[in-house]
Formats: C-alpha cells, structure tokens, sequence
C-alpha cells in the first residue's frame, strides 16, 4: 500500500493532466469579453454568461471527478487527505486556466482594462 503523500501526489498529477486538456475545450465554448463588447451585449447578457460557464465548469468537474475518482480507486487507495488536495488542485487548473470567464468578470467587477 502507497503512502498518503504518494496518493495525493499520483491523484493530483492525474486530476490536473486531464483538467488541463478539458479547461480550453470549455473556455473555447464561450465567446470572449472583446467579441462581447463589439458586438455590444449588455452587462446583463455577460453575467448571464458568467453563470452559463460557471455551470458548465461544475457539471464538467462532476462527471470529471466522478469518472477519474471512480477508476483510480480500483488502483490506488483514496486516502483522508486525497480529497482536500483535488479540490486544490480542480480550482486552481479548471478555473485558473478560463481566460474568457476571468476577462468578464473583472469587467462586471469594474475592474477590466482593455487589451492593446
């Protein structure tokens, strides 16, 4: 049987491998803040955007975790800690890594500077 460290270290690594590879599938899916702002959409419209994406990040993450939790636990024990430490790792790749998402809500926020 692997240590806890070791569990959370192949868990982690595993977790953010495929987040990285679903994260742009998903910012790609939605368009972004300087197509938005030509083709002049409300405020109203991008936070009704925000939310779509925030929603389509939580079920991508459910099915995601679902998937990987599910076939990992077959090879390598899921320790106490293994949990605490994907969560870590989900937020910081799956949402760090949405571009378009980020852009607009540092614009609903008042705090966006346009790109030059």
């Amino acid at each position: 049987m692997l240590s806890t460290p070791i569990n959370i270290c192949i868990y982690s690594v595993v977790y953010f491998t495929v987040l990285v590879h679903i994260s742009p599938i998903i910012d790609n899916i939605f368009t972004d803040l300087d197509t938005d702002i030509k083709g002049e959409v409300s405020k109203k419209r991008i936070t009704i955007d925000i939310v779509c994406h925030l929603l389509v990040i939580v079920l991508s993450l459910f099915f995601v975790h679902l998937v990987l939790k599910e076939t990992m636990q077959k090879y390598i024990p899921f320790g106490p800690y293994t949990n605490n430490s994907i969560n870590i790792v989900c937020g910081l790749s799956l949402v760090g890594l949405q571009r378009n998402l980020i852009d607009k809500l540092k614009y609903i926020t008042g705090e966006y500077q346009a790109r030059s």
